[in-house]
């Protein structure tokens, strides 16, 4: 008798979509939403400080676009170590004991810089909060994913609604951040924005300490919490994505996939975005501001968009728009000084197009994040695990692009070549080759139904037949 996957005899004796834990899940992302928005907002408070007091110290913006995408790249090498351990620790002890870790630790960081207000406390927070920030996605989306019980249209529509907190405090934090500079004046502005910032952290670590409820029961535990070190010594490693990739074909594209999006993300073009804008476009703090709020309202445009899109498209197709609208975004966004020049449609006008574009695209990882929560889950791996391997395998990407996209905008904002658009010609090029890699597959590869967003069900069906033959 052939045998059958400890993750597909799980998906035959879950109850039917119709049984999800509505509740539960209710209950968990009203705790989740307020804490992301916390998360959120104590990192937008900054999101001039960092370029700000690096451009300072080093005294060219050449000079601090390499230094912050060596800070990012260095932070992403920690990831690499911690998104494994978190993963696969809360497949064992459960998600609740590692939230509040991250929040903490920002907490500490901060207040660092926020004494000291030099390069080497700006370093420290940078290393330490993207690993811990990183630790805080990986289980919170773990912790989604058990609840969602395998449906990936609502681990999909889930993240989505999350990622409407992230939107809102995205739009708070700058304006707030530069109101605290105006009050502080130039002098202070830099060391209250980090005080402000702890503050914040310390709420968070000290919300998600008393109101997050455990979402993954004991007998879905992965091991003994006696056995922790040896389990974490077999599986949290650095490469822990290579043992999702390897399961299948569908996986290791669903993967190249997902890293190509991540050279997007404004972890790898934030500093450029901000240089940018400050030195090419000629804009003031008060303008880059109203811009960094305006991707606030995109995401939380996208992610209230996202059902809709589901519904629409399905999976695969919310994916393609979402992959089209983002790379059109990127050429207005880096081409606006060139689109100035030819046309003389001023650089707001051509942001604020850029935004209209990128708001479908907000959301362009999560369908296919789900796809590799559910399909990893039917090879027997932990959805801890696959969370941690999943943001490991985006860390290495992390480590690459900022240093790329930084050097790259060194380089074309040199008298010889004066081009600064050369980062987001590359960012909207891997959106182009991520979009790619997903038409490699079909729908049947991927198990998705006519509609493109419905649960597994040959897999189960045809592990049955086995089963019984």
């Amino acid at each position: 008798m052939e045998t059958v996957s400890p993750g597909l005899k799980c998906a035959q004796e879950a109850p039917p979509v119709t049984a999800l834990p509505a509740q539960r899940l209710s209950r968990v992302c009203a705790v989740l939403g307020p804490s992301i928005f916390l998360q959120v907002i104590s990192s937008s408070l900054l999101f001039a400080e960092r370029p700000k007091l690096a451009r300072a110290a080093l005294g060219s913006t050449a000079k601090a676009a390499r230094a912050l995408a060596w800070m990012e790249s260095g932070g992403a090498l920690l990831e690499t170590v911690c998104n494994p351990v978190s993963g696969k620790a809360s497949d064992v002890v459960g998600r609740r004991p590692f939230l509040p870790f991250a929040p903490l630790a920002a907490c500490v960081m901060r207040m660092f810089v926020a004494i000291f207000a030099n390069m080497h406390s700006l370093r420290l927070d940078k290393y330490v909060t993207t690993a811990c920030d990183s630790m805080y996605f990986t289980v919170w989306r773990a912790a989604v994913a058990d609840l969602a019980a395998g449906d990936t249209a609502e681990f999909t529509r889930c993240m989505g609604l999350l990622g409407t907190f992230a939107g809102i405090a995205q739009i708070i934090g700058p304006i707030t951040g530069d109101a605290l500079r105006r009050v502080a004046g130039s002098v202070r502005g830099t060391r209250v924005c980090f005080a402000a910032a702890a503050a914040l952290s310390l709420a968070n670590c000290l919300w998600l300490a008393s109101r997050f409820e455990e979402t993954l029961c004991h007998k879905e535990r992965s091991g003994s919490p006696a056995r922790l070190w040896t389990l974490l010594l077999r599986d949290a490693t650095p490469l822990s994505f290579a043992r999702c990739v390897a399961q299948s074909s569908q996986l290791a594209r669903l993967f190249v996939a997902v890293g190509l999006q991540t050279v997007t993300e404004g972890r790898n073009i934030g500093a450029v975005n901000y240089l940018l804008m400050k030195d090419d476009y000629g804009w003031d703090d008060s303008m880059v501001a109203k811009l960094f709020s305006g991707l606030g309202l995109c995401l939380i445009a996208g992610g209230l968009l996202v059902k809709r899109s589901i519904a629409t498209f399905g999976l695969r197709g919310h994916t393609t728009v979402s992959n089209t609208f983002n790379a059109v975004a990127c050429l207005f966004w880096g081409g606006a000084g060139e689109i100035a020049k030819v046309t003389g449609v001023s650089t707001p006008w051509t942001m604020a197009l850029a935004l209209l574009f990128a708001t479908p695209g907000m959301r362009k990882r999560d369908g296919l994040e789900g796809l590799i929560m559910r399909l990893g889950s039917y090879h027997g791996l932990g959805r801890g695990f696959i969370s941690g391997a999943l943001m490991n395998w985006r860390a290495a990407f992390n480590i690459v692009a900022p240093l790329a996209l930084g050097h790259a905008y060194a380089w074309g904002v040199s008298r010889e070549h004066r081009a600064p658009y050369v980062p987001f010609l590359a960012c909207a090029g891997a959106l182009i080759v991520s979009e790619a890699c997903v038409q490699t597959l079909t729908d049947s590869e991927l198990h998705l139904g006519n509609g493109g967003d419905s649960p597994v069900t040959s897999a189960v069906s045809s592990a049955s037949v086995r089963a019984g033959a």
